[in-house]
């Protein structure tokens, strides 16, 4: 007899829980249940997923279980974007009584405006920045979630959010944590940090087809092969699989290679697959300096995507691919770690970027964030995720990425311009003003534990 799966109304939630998905009450992943269960027996949880297998709801879970114990939580995010997303997904549980509240903002907020509400949705920065302001917060919060805690590891964020993970549960040792992330190696490393229990899985809802792009054909890891006829390798995908009413995730390394690379796409999709008269920009609201550049491309069916875009503008698209008008978008690698925005297929055009002076090829660990918005759950059975490369080298790089598990994580913390700073924080805050107390903080740290 096969057992019957849980559901989301399973949980025992009240029946406004399921908004957060729609209405819809599927059925759990069975990452997903044994999460939701560890966290329920007391249990601090890293779940380690590919992207896109529904993380989320276990957050969410964890948010309300806290709810109902009269505590508050915060939701941690790298990206205003993200946090943006979140914050309106959250939203929806004010009708049972849940206040939200988005913290992303670069002016100083008093801390204590968290008394006010049950969850608290905000950057990495914006909670080191409350933090510093005053560190007793960390007692008003019953759970702290952190999303893409690999990003630890990132050379941007890295200090911010391991700063900020290390203060909240040194201040508060009892609090409650739920770090999620995408596949690392070294996860034992991350867990026993944040003295979590881990929940690791390869699952994804859609398969990957992974396969790599290179002089004019594609060259799939389970062997096949497909031969390309176009021009520009990259347009001929994008026009395959639309004639089979695919859309198709371009990512490359610039803000005016998104540009140039869409204006391309633009000029040379099939037409006869395209919706047209899409209005995508009011006669009256936030201008947008690339409005009138945009306002061609969308009438094709393709657009680009960068942080140079307006908010109201970079919202417009991401409504426009999800609702389906756009067929392409040429975006930076940026989108992968911010909104949820699948295609079945993804195509990495760009695979080094420049920086420190040249040009190198980016971390594995960034490759499979972008990989994994391929295929999108309850459309497709399969999503396509191809890699582009330009020479010998890149091909050869191209297997790597495809064949071997991302980097460890690994911190930052002990940069020298970094350390001096966040010793002065520690002091400034008043955790930490001694020598003996600055090295008791510091051996909590993961850079500490690791």
């Amino acid at each position: 007899m096969v057992e019957a799966k849980m559901k989301i109304g399973d949980l025992g939630y009240p029946a406004e829980f399921l908004e957060l998905f729609d209405g819809k009450n599927f059925d759990l992943y069975p990452h997903q249940e044994e999460a939701i269960r560890k966290f329920q027996e007391g249990n601090n949880v890293l779940v380690s997923v590919p992207t896109a297998a529904g993380k989320s709801l276990v957050a969410y879970s964890a948010i309300y279980e806290t709810f109902r114990r009269g505590l508050r939580s915060i939701y941690i995010v790298p990206l205003k974007a993200l946090a943006g997303e979140k914050y309106s997904e959250l939203s929806r549980l004010e009708k049972i009584g849940i206040r939200v509240a988005l913290s992303v903002g670069d002016y100083d907020t008093s801390p204590s405006f968290i008394k006010n509400y049950d969850v608290i949705v905000c950057t990495s920065e914006k909670a080191d920045s409350l933090l510093h302001h005053d560190p007793s917060i960390a007692d008003e919060l019953g759970l702290v979630v952190a999303d893409e805690i690999h990003l630890i590891g990132d050379e941007g964020r890295c200090p911010k959010l391991e700063m900020v993970l290390s203060t909240i549960k040194y201040v508060n040792p009892g609090i409650r944590i739920v770090a999620l992330s995408a596949t690392i190696s070294n996860i034992e490393d991350v867990a026993d940090w944040i003295g979590s229990s881990i929940v690791n899985s390869d699952f994804r809802p859609v398969p990957l087809k992974p396969g790599i792009i290179y002089r004019k054909k594609i060259t799939y890891m389970n062997g096949e092969e497909e031969k390309l006829k176009g021009e520009d390798e990259v347009i001929d995908i994008v026009n395959s699989h639309l004639s089979r009413g695919g859309q198709t995730l371009v990512f490359v390394n610039s803000r005016k290679r998104s540009e140039e690379y869409a204006r391309r796409i633009s000029l040379a999709i099939d037409q006869n697959l395209i919706m047209k008269n899409i209005e995508f920009f009011p006669e009256r609201g936030e201008t947008d300096r690339y409005e009138e550049t945009l306002k061609s491309m969308v009438q094709n069916g393709v657009s680009f995507h960068h942080a140079g875009l307006s908010g109201e503008t970079r919202t417009r698209i991401e409504k426009g691919f999800k609702d389906g008008l756009l067929k392409a978008l040429v975006a930076t690698p940026t989108l992968a770690a911010g909104v949820n925005l699948p295609a079945r297929v993804v195509v990495i055009r760009d695979l080094t970027r420049y920086s420190n002076g040249y040009s190198q090829f980016l971390p594995n660990m960034e490759i499979q964030q972008m990989l994994g918005r391929a295929g999108r759950p309850q459309y497709d059975s399969e999503g396509y995720a191809y890699l582009y490369a330009a020479s010998k080298t890149s091909f050869d790089m191209a297997n790597t990425y495809l064949s071997t598990d991302p980097e460890p994580v690994k911190s930052g913390m002990f940069q020298e311009s970094l350390l001096r700073f966040n010793v002065l924080g520690l002091i400034s805050m008043g955790i930490a003003t001694s020598k003996e107390g600055i090295m008791d903080f510091f051996s909590s740290t993961f850079a500490g534990k690791t």
